[in-house]
């Protein structure tokens, strides 16, 4: 549940990061700087990253040293997003070479990359679908039947093998547990950019 739980807020700020770095692919080639890209993103984008992005503006604002790639590998480890450790590399090339229309450039790259993972995830989500529908259902029949032991059929497992067997049939469930949860997880594709 909490690992659910989990995956919907990353979800959630992977979408956010997502619409920003479009976002400022296109403010960048329009010839915007990045203090102006992130001060303009700052004033209407979703929470949190609205917030984190008026505070980067602030800083910038009161800091000759400010960094916004530094900013950006920060927020990327505060957030668990390496979308924004990317940002954080483009805007420090473009800042060395090629200046804001570099970094739309290759803002707009990243962000195809990013949309091509997404289709990519939903393809294997669409696959997995019968897998983790078979696994729901045995691991579901085998918690019933472990529960009915347990009630019902208690006195059956009172001595030491049954104990045991009872055991064995727990370890199992859990073990099938965790098998499906790594054969559903997309590792591969997540944390791909």
């Amino acid at each position: 549940i909490i690992g659910f739980i989990e995956n919907r807020r990353v979800a959630k700020y992977r979408t956010l990061a997502r619409d920003f770095i479009m976002a400022a692919s296109g403010m960048f080639s329009a010839g915007q700087t990045t203090g102006e890209v992130i001060r303009t993103v700052g004033r209407s984008f979703a929470e949190p990253f609205g917030q984190e992005f008026r505070e980067m503006t602030g800083q910038y604002e009161l800091s000759p040293h400010f960094s916004f790639p530094q900013a950006f590998r920060r927020l990327a480890q505060k957030y668990r997003l390496p979308e924004f450790e990317a940002v954080a590399a483009i805007l420090e090339a473009a800042s060395t070479a090629g200046g804001p229309k570099a970094a739309g450039k290759g803002l707009a790259r990243l962000g195809q990359a990013l949309r091509q993972r997404e289709k990519l995830l939903a393809e294997r989500a669409k696959n997995l679908i019968e897998v983790k529908f078979a696994g729901y259902v045995v691991i579901g029949i085998l918690l019933v039947g472990l529960l009915a032991d347990a009630t019902g059929l208690r006195q059956y497992y009172a001595g030491g093998g049954g104990k045991l067997v009872s055991a064995a049939a727990s370890a199992v469930v859990v073990g099938l547990i965790f098998a499906m949860r790594k054969l559903t997880r997309n590792r591969d594709i997540e944390g791909a950019i």
